[in-house]
């Protein structure tokens, strides 16, 4: 059906306005996309700067595949494709095992929060053979500072 729909405007040449709940749909279809939560208009943009620079919290949850993780500067968005788990140090990384993996980290001082990582950023990078680590284990989350994308408090 979407791409029929993409079909059909750009045949016509027509503009459209497309109401959904899914995130994948509008994604796909939207050349211009709303996120709006309770009535009110959250951000607006392309799908790609909405899902690479969410404006707050309530967005980058929304959207999927963000950790929105709390800084010593503040709030921040990271994809999780773009996330690692490893010990300090080494750089070791959980082993594989699904497409995109949700752990359990809790860091000094709060609760336990679900974060999740892509599978190719638990495999080790240095060999070809990881340990896998047990539950409880001390481990880093850890992610390029270019990678951070600063969020509002939603």
């Amino acid at each position: 059906m979407r791409e029929e729909l993409k079909r059909l405007q750009r045949e016509l040449g027509i503009s459209f306005i497309h109401v959904t709940h899914s995130q994948d749909e509008a994604m796909a279809l939207a050349d211009l996309m709303v996120v709006m939560d309770l009535g009110q208009i959250r951000q607006t943009g392309t799908p790609r700067k909405i899902f690479e620079a969410p404006a707050d919290a309530f967005i980058a949850r929304f959207i999927g595949g963000h950790n929105v993780v709390p800084t010593p500067q503040g709030l921040v968005a990271v994809r999780a494709d773009r996330c690692r788990i490893g010990q300090a140090g080494n750089g070791a990384h959980f082993p594989a095992g699904s497409s995109r993996s949700s752990i359990r980290v809790r860091s000094s001082g709060s609760h336990s929060k679900r974060k999740r990582v892509s599978r190719q950023q638990r495999c080790c990078r240095t060999t070809s053979f990881c340990e896998p680590r047990a539950a409880g284990d001390a481990a880093t989350l850890v992610w390029s500072e270019a990678d951070a994308h600063p969020v509002a408090v939603s």
